[in-house]
């Protein structure tokens, strides 16, 4: 019996729902703190906010659910989120991006609870194991696909920004931190200047392939300012080259961030379309109906006195 609610067809529609609602709302939270201190945004705070917000909107669900029908809620939701999570896109100060945060946090707030109790309620007999299966495919998702992909996507356009308008900003400051790094580790323990030349030595290895093509190499080329920013010498006079390096890569981070943030908005839309469907049928059919299970009615049928 479980196996046969586990193949309807809804099911597997809200199973594949469920990976893109999660990926709305799990893989972008993964990258709020990172993107935003990239462009000097509080993103911890902004993420505390999110959830804060998210907390108090699940407590006082009631009228909510009362007033929308579960369907209804996820349409307006994937609305919400996907013009949150664009709008989070051009995030450049920190009032856009707490009124951005705001509309996402709406939007995605209702996701996961909703999503499950769509699923208890629609197709019960899938019963522990149908939820169970919602709530791991969801986090599957997010770990194996969505966040890797935003990444990808974030390191493709922070690689385009380096290169098209700060190739000589960044050659510059690498060749700073190579040239100057070895000799301000001097002082520093044995395993900490180990670290510090190793970097000196990824730093090393893009100036070369840059001077051989003519271009930054990608991937090398983030890696290497975010090891000789990492590994920074203690010293004092190497705060000014970290600084340099600071100025070279957070814009370019915060960039390729923000724009993994409408890489993933326009899946919104799918969800959007499917939900609608849904609760069209639903009104169409007379409203919003939880399917009641057989067993359940047999029980009550061999109540005493019913």
């Amino acid at each position: 019996m479980v196996w046969g609610a586990l193949l309807r067809p809804l099911f597997l529609i809200l199973l594949a729902c469920m990976c893109i609602t999660a990926s709305l709302e799990l893989g972008p939270g993964r990258w709020v703190p990172a993107v935003l201190e990239a462009g000097g945004i509080a993103g911890i705070l902004v993420l505390a906010y999110i959830n804060g917000l998210m907390a108090i909107l699940r407590f006082f669900a009631g009228p909510v659910v009362h007033r929308l029908s579960p369907t209804g809620i996820l349409v307006c939701s994937a609305i919400l989120a996907g013009i949150g999570l664009y709008w989070f896109s051009f995030s450049k100060t920190a009032t856009m991006a707490f009124v951005s945060a705001t509309v996402f946090a709406v939007g995605v707030c209702y996701f996961w609870p909703t999503m499950l109790g769509v699923v208890s309620e629609r197709v019960p007999k899938s019963g522990a194991l149908g939820l169970a299966l919602m709530g791991g495919m969801g986090m599957l998702i997010v770990g194996v696909v969505t966040a890797p992909q935003m990444g990808r996507v974030a390191d493709g356009y922070l690689y385009d920004q380096l290169q098209s308008e700060k190739m000589e900003e960044t050659v510059a400051a690498i060749d700073s931190a190579v040239e100057s790094y070895p000799a301000l580790a001097a002082d520093e323990e044995e395993t900490i200047r180990t670290e510090i030349m190793r970097a000196v030595e990824r730093g090393r290895e893009v100036l070369d392939e840059t001077a051989a093509a003519g271009a930054l190499p990608e991937g090398k080329t983030a890696e290497a300012l975010r090891s000789l920013i990492t590994n920074s010498p203690t010293n004092g006079m190497a705060q000014a080259i970290k600084t340099r390096l600071e100025n070279v890569l957070n814009p370019a981070d915060n960039y390729g961030g923000r724009m993994s943030f409408r890489y993933v908005a326009p899946f919104s839309i799918v969800i959007i379309i499917v939900f609608g469907i849904i609760y069209l049928r639903d009104r169409a059919a007379g409203g919003y109906r939880a399917e009641a299970l057989t067993a359940r009615r047999e029980a009550a049928a061999e109540e005493p006195g019913s």
